[in-house]
């Protein structure tokens, strides 16, 4: 197979980077469908709802981050190459989807605030990942 480049003990293939970049953009649609369905009830400055939603993305970053391993068949620092390539991915996908589309079907407001909370469990995830590769006796597997 064609090597990209090797960032870790994981050779970054072609194949392998392709399916990181599906699942990100699997990760980033079903982020993108939350935002649209729970809409200006939730991406809102009234309440807490959206203020829950945030600190619940810690959780579910961490959730996210231990079934990407498991879908990709990696850990600690080997996880590190595909977890950028799938956030990145994510980040693209939103920026687009923001500025040119109506994928998410809401007023201005909730749209900035849905894509706010989309950066932020980047943000989570990305976290995640980089304590989770610099955790001592976490063996790496292909």
């Amino acid at each position: 197979m064609t090597q990209l480049t090797q960032v870790s003990q994981v050779p970054m293939t072609v194949s392998r980077v392709a399916v990181w970049i599906s699942i990100g953009v699997a990760f980033w649609f079903v982020a993108a469908m939350m935002v649209r369905l729970m809409g200006t009830a939730v991406f809102n400055t009234q309440g807490v709802s959206m203020v829950l939603l945030f600190a619940l993305s810690f959780p579910f970053g961490f959730g996210a981050l231990r079934l990407i391993g498991w879908m990709v068949g990696l850990r600690g620092a080997a996880m590190l190459p595909a977890v950028v390539v799938m956030t990145m991915t994510a980040t693209l996908l939103d920026g687009v989807a923001f500025t040119w589309t109506g994928l998410y079907g809401l007023p201005l407001e909730s749209r900035v605030y849905g894509a706010a909370w989309i950066l932020w469990g980047v943000g989570c995830i990305l976290l995640f990942a980089l304590l989770d590769s610099r955790v001592k006796n976490s063996p790496d597997r292909a």
